[in-house]
């Protein structure tokens, strides 16, 4: 099927830390069609884009801010506008590079936002598990080097995807739904790094919306 102007892919990264399971997903609006491309092709490039090793490296750089318990098993991709297909799949290499964690459930989060005001202009993301070692928590609150880290998901989660020899340009975004929504989706433009370290509940633990 011909790709087109307009198409919202879905991306997941499904990592594991201790037989939990840890998931993050983010949604590319397609803006620039500078060539014609199946849906297939765009959605090979955005995972070949986004996993470690690839331009955008957003897999290594959640490795870069979490525990060596953690791991990342997967990557899918998945158009869901106007039409759901079948996703793709990318095999996981990312380990964690930080040190072991006591607490699983321990959290940051990277707030990525549009240029327009409102709750539902904001996309957070759970990072987790991070350490509990004075090095990147200190009372409940991250050091600056753990900021560093996040800082650097914020960015590449907030960056166009320029794909297939830059002749398709992805933009990071919120999906609100097709229509009646109106608009369907807001392009995410910045981002911010919450303080402080959260403990969440199991079923919660590195979950982005």
């Amino acid at each position: 099927m011909p790709a087109a102007e307009g198409d919202i892919y879905l991306v997941t990264f499904n990592g594991t830390i201790h037989g939990q399971r840890t998931i993050l997903t983010h949604h590319y609006a397609l803006t620039t069609l500078g060539l014609a491309a199946t849906d297939t092709a765009v959605r090979e490039a955005i995972l070949d884009a986004v996993k470690d090793g690839g331009p955008f490296e957003i897999e290594d750089k959640l490795g870069a801010c979490l525990s060596s318990d953690w791991s990342c098993q997967s990557i899918w991709c998945q158009k869901v506008f106007p039409t759901r297909l079948r996703r793709g799949e990318e095999a996981g290499i990312e380990v964690g590079d930080l040190p072991p964690v006591e607490i699983t459930q321990l959290t940051a989060a990277v707030t990525l936002v549009t240029d327009k005001a409102g709750r539902d202009q904001q996309s957070t993301k759970k990072i987790g598990p991070i350490p509990t070692t004075v090095d990147y928590v200190s009372n409940g609150i991250l050091t600056p080097a753990m900021v560093t880290l996040l800082d650097a998901v914020g960015a590449a989660m907030s960056a166009n995807l320029s794909i297939l020899d830059d002749t398709i340009i992805m933009k990071p975004c919120i999906f609100h739904g097709p229509p009646p929504f109106d608009p369907i989706y807001d392009v995410l433009t910045d981002w911010r790094v919450g303080r402080e370290a959260r403990i969440l509940g199991r079923r919660g633990v590195g979950k982005g919306v």
